[in-house]
């Protein structure tokens, strides 16, 4: 006798209505749950692949990548539990089994595919036959600096453009190197995109590319990818890692992970994957898709979430300065206009013969200062998430010898407060009268003497430049930095300022050492 349980009846009713409901989704509509105000970005968890799914606040759709052949099914049903039943755009980074391979089956599924862009040429390869096959004269060749503008009857569109492609110039056979590479754009958001670009091109590109807030890690974590230089022109808060659990290439590997970590970057896996061991403090797998909501604003939140964690990190630009909407730095008041005292008296009073020369003080910025102490953060700084923070005035910390953090947020930051702070102009004082003086007869002119000379123009002023220059790098590029002490080595040995500078440069290599140990 065939028994239904009431439990299952109910099942049965929810996947019903959730099918009714995928199947009345507006085509170009996204899920009720995207913000009008966010964009998002879904990272699919497709395997060992990439595939990214873009939905724009107007409901643009956009498909970067679309999964493994071997794994066709997961893209489809993330796609569906989505409710995307139509793609705008959709980009190919390169043409490798594992980044389209599962264009004809969505196609297969019911959605449509308006216009899929690539990189040209061809690829003798079965699955490309089927990704060409499956587009047909939706084909399009992109080209660099190309753009495409979504929502653009928005006050703030979305812009997706070509930064570069076909190995930006260096000759390659590799295809990983053809990739194209795009930056998303969204008010002051920015996130890269470069398939499996390796680190032949990288420094390239990344200068091309400039800075972002998010980074779609190149090649699955691969050793040949996320180089320093590339980390160094980006400098992205947050990375998505997409790879496979148990693949047989070791992705993650440990040397890009250590990478990201030095650069303070914090990594979020679709899956463990089969490479370097995730770090608690850097390192998030969701063990699913790994989804991005961003807002325009400068200086907005932004959110990274997925299976068992939902992190923030902000955009570059200083909000409270340029948006009052969601302040993420305490604003600066402008100094006030001075009134005169003829706008305060009454009409029949008498003119004042001089203005006001005093001017109110502006009121005191607040930074914060964590435990390790330093450096000074200002509010929306993504370092003051993970430590405990103490506030304290703008001026206190310079007094304590404090020095600004150098993340992208709190350099924008002191750069916006450096410029709106107003020159009070001091008031005109009148020259006092003082009786003529003879002329002093002319002193013939002594040659400077020697030590002078050494002091203006010698080898100690020479190398205390290459010293502070050196210093300057310390922070955000620790590998100029080690070349400027070694030149200051070599060029001024002796110099007060080199005996510095190697006492420096020996704490800095092991400051570093200490970080590749523990993987920061």
């Amino acid at each position: 006798m065939r028994y239904t349980s009431r439990a299952a009846i109910a099942a049965f009713a929810l996947a019903a209505i959730a099918t009714v409901a995928l199947a009345q989704t507006p085509r170009d509509s996204s899920p009720a749950s995207n913000s009008p105000a966010l964009l998002r970005i879904i990272h699919m968890d497709v395997g060992q692949g990439d595939g990214t799914v873009i939905i724009t606040p107007g409901g643009k759709v956009v498909l970067i990548d679309d999964g493994d052949r071997g794994n066709t099914s997961a893209p489809v049903a993330q796609l569906k539990a989505l409710g995307v039943t139509h793609v705008d755009y959709h980009f190919a980074s390169h043409y490798h089994d594992d980044h389209i391979g599962a264009i004809s089956q969505i196609l297969k599924s019911g959605i449509v595919i308006d216009a899929g862009w690539d990189r040209g040429e061809s690829y003798k390869t079965k699955t490309f036959s089927m990704y060409v096959n499956a587009l047909g004269d939706r084909r399009h060749t992109i080209t660099k600096n190309q753009i495409f503008i979504l929502d653009e009857n928005s006050a703030h569109p979305v812009t997706i453009k070509c930064v570069d492609l076909n190995g930006a110039g260096i000759p390659s056979d590799d295809e990983n190197a053809m990739c194209v590479v795009l930056k998303l754009t969204y008010g002051e958001f920015d996130e890269s995109f470069g398939g499996d670009l390796t680190e032949g091109s990288e420094a390239v590109v990344g200068r091309e590319m400039g800075r972002i807030e998010a980074y779609k890690v190149h090649h699955h974590g691969a050793d040949n990818a996320s180089s320093d230089a590339w980390l160094d022109a980006t400098a992205p808060q947050v990375a998505v890692i997409q790879c496979g659990d148990k693949n047989t290439y070791g992705h993650p590997t440990s040397g890009a992970l250590c990478r990201l970590h030095a650069h303070r970057v914090r990594t979020y896996w679709n899956e463990r994957g089969a490479g370097g061991e995730p770090d608690a403090r850097w390192d998030h797998v969701a063990n699913g898709w790994i989804e991005v909501d961003a807002t325009w604003e400068p200086g907005g939140l932004d959110t990274v979430k997925g299976n068992g964690f939902t992190d923030t990190f902000a955009n570059s630009g200083a909000a409270g300065l340029a948006v009052q909407a969601k302040p993420a730095i305490p604003p600066v008041a402008p100094i006030p206009p001075v009134p005169s005292k003829g706008q305060d008296r009454q009409p029949s009073d008498p003119a004042p013969s001089q203005p006001r020369a005093e001017t109110p003080p502006s009121p005191p910025v607040t930074v914060y200062v964590t435990k390790t102490k330093g450096k000074y953060h200002f509010e929306g700084c993504g370092s003051l998430k993970n430590h405990d923070s103490t506030p304290m005035s703008l001026d206190e910390a310079k007094k304590e010898s404090l020095v600004a953090c150098g993340c992208k947020h709190c350099v924008q930051a002191a750069e916006l407060l450096a410029k709106s702070a107003p020159a009070v102009p001091r008031p005109q004082e009148k020259p006092e009268a003082r009786p003529e003086q003879p002329v002093p007869p002319v002193e013939p002119e002594q040659p400077p003497s020697p030590s002078a000379k050494l002091e203006e123009k010698g080898p100690e002023v020479e190398a205390r430049r290459l010293l502070n220059f050196a210093k300057s790098f310390e922070e955000k590029m620790p590998d100029e930095a080690i070349k400027k002490y070694e030149e200051l080595r070599s060029k001024y040995a002796g110099t007060d300022a080199a005996k510095e500078g190697e006492t420096r440069y020996k704490d800095l290599m092991e400051r570093l050492r200490k970080q590749a140990d523990q993987g920061r």
